[in-house]
């Protein structure tokens, strides 16, 4: 991946994780001592994350610096490790009934 490449995908991940932790732009800014236009000029992909922010945005985002600025897949498994971690924190009947579920989508071809 080149330098571009890089910085697209940081840029888009970077939004997508913020709206994903239901975040504004501001919250975000303020949460990683990241002025709000850096933060804007960061997710257009006007501008480059430096590793000291990057490391910063992942902390206040509670993410891996490598969810931020590492492979799909990997961001990818990062989410079904933090769901399984969920599974794992309901009681023994609620596992038992996503156990279910799971093996019904298997089963349908989900």
């Amino acid at each position: 991946m080149n330098k571009k490449q890089l910085k697209k995908e940081v840029s888009k991940k970077l939004k997508m994780l913020r709206k994903e932790s239901g975040l504004s732009l501001r919250e975000l800014a303020d949460m990683s001592g990241t002025h709000a236009s850096a933060l804007c000029a960061i997710e257009t992909g006007t501008r480059s994350v430096s590793l000291h922010s990057a490391l910063k945005l992942a902390e206040a985002l509670k993410v891996s610096i490598y969810r931020l600025v590492g492979d799909l897949e990997q961001s990818e498994q990062d989410t079904l490790n933090a769901e399984y971690r969920d599974v794992l924190g309901m009681s023994e009947r609620d596992q038992e009934f996503v156990k279910h579920i799971i093996q019904y989508l298997v089963e349908e071809g989900f």
